[in-house]
């Protein structure tokens, strides 16, 4: 589990209600739109993740959290929208759980990569990082850049190749990570 998760969640367990609030916050609203994934109705959506979140706070103490507290939230709001659709029809609970894993899966997978690629923006020189969110970002031309930071099309240019090449290198490595 990442550092700052137990750090939340050593501070929830000693009743610490900013430290609940801030990831009340950071993920209300992605588990809501999640949820309504599969019961269609967003405010049932709502009321399920507040649920989860009121679990969360009243059995804070007791909670055991091996992974990441992000993958649990997902997990449990899954299992509860699961529950809750299963009570009001009868589907098939496999298949809908076997997609909805499916999802959880490449939701992480997606959130890992937009890490990697804030991390490696983060790594670039300052003036090679603001070069390249001025083109991949705002979708600058080399020249409009240029004339934007008084530089040449050529320096552009090359601070591009610079930053693309070290994205290259790096994406090759994070794919290795996740591949095998």
């Amino acid at each position: 589990m990442k550092e700052c998760e137990q750090q939340y969640l050593h501070a929830i367990r000693n009743d610490d209600e900013e430290a609940f609030e801030v990831v009340f916050r950071k993920y209300y609203c992605d588990l809501c739109v999640f949820c309504n994934q599969f019961t269609g109705d967003i405010n049932l959506s709502k009321e399920i993740v507040q649920d989860l979140f009121v679990y969360l706070w009243e059995n804070r103490k007791k909670l055991e959290i091996k992974k990441s507290l992000r993958a649990y939230l997902y997990n449990a709001a899954k299992n509860n929208a699961i529950r809750l659709m299963r009570s009001y029809q009868d589907i098939p609970i496999q298949d809908l759980n076997r997609d909805i894993t499916i999802e959880i899966e490449n939701r992480l997978e997606y959130d890992e990569l937009a890490r990697f690629i804030n991390r490696e923006l983060d790594n670039l020189p300052p003036q090679c990082r603001k070069i390249f969110l001025a083109s991949r970002k705002d979708g600058l031309k080399y020249a409009e850049i240029a004339m934007k930071f008084g530089l040449s099309v050529k320096t552009v240019e090359a601070q591009m190749g610079k930053a693309l090449k070290r994205f290259r290198l790096a994406l090759k490595d994070f794919m290795m990570l996740f591949c095998f």
